[in-house]
C-alpha cells in the first residue's frame, strides 16, 4: 500500500469521484488461531474488549487473540455517545489531525457492513478508500481506509479499527442472559475490537445502546458525548 497521509487531502483526488473499489486480502488459515502470545494489541485495546469474552464460550474459529497476554501499550479506546453523522463528523477529524501514520491502515467495521453515508462522506474528504468484505486480494492503490463487515475482518489486523453505527438495530439478540446470539455478538465485537494493533474507536447511539456495550467497563475507554 502506498504511503498516504491523512493530514492534508489527497493529492489528485476530486470531491466527487468514487474512490472505492472492492477488493480484500487472502486470509492465511494459520491466521485463524488464537494468539497466546500477542504482539498485536495494546494492552489498553485487550483490557477494553476482555469484558466481553467473561463467561462466554469459546468457539473452534473464534481467531481471538488472548487477552491476557499483550506486551505493549498505548492510548486508551475511545467510546462515541451521539446520532451516526455526528460520529462520522468525529471521525473525520480525527483522521485529519495527524494522529494516523502514511503507511498505517485503518478499517471501518460494522456488523452489517452498512456504508451508505459513510461512503460519500469519504469521497468528498478526498481520502481513498476500498472494501475488503467478500473479496481476495487488496488492491494495488493508494488505499489506506478499508470498509468491511466484521465477520469478513476475521484473521486480518490493522493499525486502527473505527466501528461506527453500532447501534441496536444492527446487533440482534434476545433478552435472556444465556442468549446464543448475544453471546455470539459479544464474540464478534470483541474479534473485531482484537484486529486493532494501535487504536480503536466505537461509537453508538445512546437511545439505541445494543446489550455488548453496556458490557464494556467505564475505566477502559475515554466517553466522547457528542
Amino acid at each position: 500500500m502506498s504511503p498516504r497521509s491523512f493530514a492534508t487531502p489527497l493529492n489528485g483526488s476530486s470531491p466527487t469521484a468514487s474512490h472505492g473499489r472492492t477488493s480484500g486480502y487472502p486470509i492465511p488459515a494459520g491466521q485463524n488461531k488464537k494468539l497466546e502470545i500477542n504482539y498485536r494489541n495494546t494492552r489498553e485495546i485487550a483490557a477494553f474488549a476482555k469484558p466481553l469474552l467473561d463467561g462466554v464460550e469459546p468457539t473452534e474459529d473464534s481467531a481471538l487473540p488472548d487477552f491476557e497476554g499483550c506486551v505493549r501499550t498505548g492510548p486508551k479506546p475511545v467510546v462515541l455517545r451521539g446520532l451516526y453523522n455526528e460520529q462520522v463528523d468525529w471521525v473525520i477529524q480525527y483522521l485529519r489531525s495527524g494522529q494516523i501514520g502514511a503507511d498505517e491502515t485503518v478499517a471501518f467495521l460494522h456488523p452489517l457492513g452498512w456504508f451508505k453515508y459513510l461512503t460519500p462522506r469519504l469521497n468528498l474528504e478526498q481520502l481513498d478508500w476500498t472494501k475488503i468484505t467478500a473479496a481476495r486480494e487488496w488492491p494495488d492503490g493508494p488505499e489506506q481506509i478499508a470498509l468491511s463487515t466484521m465477520a469478513s475482518a476475521k484473521g486480518l489486523e490493522f493499525d486502527h479499527v473505527i466501528i461506527i453505527g453500532y447501534n441496536g438495530e444492527v446487533v440482534r439478540h434476545g433478552d435472556e442472559p444465556d442468549d446464543a446470539l448475544l453471546d455470539e455478538a459479544r464474540r464478534l465485537l470483541a474479534m473485531a475490537i482484537g484486529r486493532a494493533r494501535k487504536s480503536v474507536v466505537l461509537g453508538y447511539k445512546p437511545a439505541d445502546e445494543p446489550a455488548p456495550v453496556a458490557l464494556l467497563s467505564p475505566a477502559t475507554y475515554d466517553q466522547v458525548d457528542l
